[in-house]
């Protein structure tokens, strides 16, 4: 998959846990990757249990990067059983091999390209049409594929590494971060980008609340600067008291689940009108939620 592994991002952190979860398996997994999964690893205090190689190259051009790096992880798994990607940009490059020289295909599809307007629906029938297997993360997403007559051999969504839930009682953690003992604690953990979750929705959905019952307070875990900062600034103008919202920002995943076994309630405010939101995405966070035992509120939607 060509990713950089940038420092927030929800797949580099899939990408691992599946890897290591084939490794323990049985499976011999090897990744070829275009960014320093090892800089990744280390920020989140994950393990890397599978071999790697990292692509030589950064060229300042993305598509000639993009295509360089097809071609390297293609050359380095020539001798592989099954290739297994969820890149469907790199599903054409595979294509044009003779049938001899690639290995068996697996596909895990994220979305329905065509139904976002992406790719058209025969160029993406016609990419899926080049792969063995398929599975899917999301119901949504398999059902969307079947204007392509591809058989979705199975949806599998997201989950948790129960590995990183710290054994501490919801009190030990209150007070290591210093959070109210008595307060109803809300918990947002994850991206910031409006597009997919209703942040404003739910900072104004606390506040009202709050109104109505003393204690209750919301944290914001993730995040860049700009984005806390338009987020504060909409919390600040409906002129109730700071303190019910804070923001935590950016922190690595292994300590995200702090404040998860901290919290009591963790909120996915997921959008009914993106479908990447309401349909495809298996959102990381609501698994997260569960195995940290807290209650969940979440957006009705399909996903």
């Amino acid at each position: 998959y060509y990713t950089h592994f940038e420092r927030d991002a929800a797949h580099a952190n899939q990408l691992i846990h599946t890897c290591n979860a084939l490794v323990d398996r049985g499976h011999a997994v090897t990744v070829a990757c275009a960014g320093d999964i090892e800089e990744y690893a280390a920020a989140h205090a994950l393990e890397l249990r599978f071999d790697y190689y990292r692509f030589p190259l950064s060229l300042p051009n993305e598509t000639a990067d993009r295509l360089a790096y097809y071609l390297f992880a293609t050359a380095l798994t020539s001798r592989a059983e099954l290739l297994f990607t969820r890149d469907i940009s790199y599903l054409p490059v595979l294509a044009s091999l003779p049938s001899f020289l690639r290995p068996q295909i697996l596909y895990e599809a994220h979305k329905a390209y065509h139904h976002i307007g992406e790719l058209t629906q025969r160029e993406e029938c016609r990419r899926l049409s080049s792969v063995d297997s398929v599975i899917a993360i999301s119901q949504g997403v398999a059902d969307d594929l079947t204007v392509c007559q591809t058989s979705v051999d199975a949806v599998v969504p997201d989950a948790a590494d129960i590995s990183q839930i710290p054994p501490e009682s919801n009190a030990t953690r209150r007070d290591e971060l210093e959070l109210d003992q008595n307060a109803t604690l809300f918990v947002y953990s994850g991206s910031l980008s409006e597009w997919k979750n209703d942040l404003r929705g739910t900072i104004e959905a606390v506040g009202e609340l709050s109104e109505r019952r003393s204690g209750v307070r919301l944290l914001i875990v993730g995040g860049d600067d700009e984005q806390i900062a338009d987020l504060r600034a909409f919390r600040d103008s409906l002129g109730g008291d700071e303190d019910v919202v804070q923001f935590i920002g950016y922190i690595p995943q292994h300590r995200v689940f702090r404040y998860l076994k901290a919290a009591d309630v963790g909120i996915v405010p997921l959008k009914q009108t993106d479908a990447i939101a309401s349909r495809y995405t298996s959102p990381l966070k609501l698994y997260e939620y569960l195995v940290s035992g807290l209650q969940v509120v979440a957006a009705d939607v399909p996903a």
